[in-house]
């Protein structure tokens, strides 16, 4: 404001620059995140189909459904189907991976949910949550500083809107479904009418 036209001149390349450093640097801190979450995705995702000792067709076909719900390139499609196969190999490290992806997002908690949402809808693919599949899913939403009780509602919201047996085989009951529903919510089927609709 002192320094007059130089001053000014002085004052928009300052600006100018530091803009330009600020959108460098968020545009590589986004692309960083998005690679980890392409690559952190598949490869726990392929630890998990894994984890019942088999990967089904239907959980590869729910992995590669991913592809065009994520709109990935032909590039990413390859990396993420190469993530897959190092998440279901023998060696592969599951707590250092959601560890990594966990502290590239720095707990945003909408991408850690929607990770372990698409974790869950991966191994439900086949219609049937193993156990093991479930113990890890658990051991995955707790490195992520989620709840098992997060991951109770996860399953529940994917039974709610699931045709035919439940996750386990049994048959579905018209209760168990409303229990779905409200698990869902995070609710119990005793809630009253006002906690539904808050």
């Amino acid at each position: 404001m002192t320094g007059g036209v130089r001053g000014l001149f002085i004052g928009f390349l300052i600006g100018y620059l530091a803009s330009w450093m600020l959108k460098s640097v968020l545009v590589k801190k986004l692309a960083s995140v998005q690679m980890q979450f392409l690559e952190s995705t598949f490869a726990v995702m392929g630890a998990l189909c894994k984890a019942d000792g088999v990967v089904t067709r239907d959980e590869i076909a729910i992995a590669e459904s991913m592809f065009d719900r994520l709109h990935l390139s032909g590039q990413q499609r390859e990396q993420a189907k190469a993530a897959f196969n190092r998440g279901k190999s023998p060696g592969f490290d599951l707590d250092a991976e959601v560890r990594s992806f966990a502290q590239v997002v720095y707990g945003q908690r909408p991408l850690l949910v929607m990770f372990l949402q698409i974790q869950c809808s991966a191994i439900a693919g086949d219609g049937n949550v193993h156990p093991a599949e479930h113990q890890l899913l658990v051991r995955v939403a707790r490195l992520l500083g989620l709840s098992e009780g997060e991951v109770a509602q996860l399953e529940a919201l994917l039974r709610t809107g699931a045709r035919g047996p439940g996750f386990d085989g049994s048959a579905r009951t018209t209760q168990s479904r409303l229990d779905d529903a409200y698990s869902a919510l995070g609710l119990s089927s005793s809630a009253s009418d006002a906690e539904v609709k808050k």
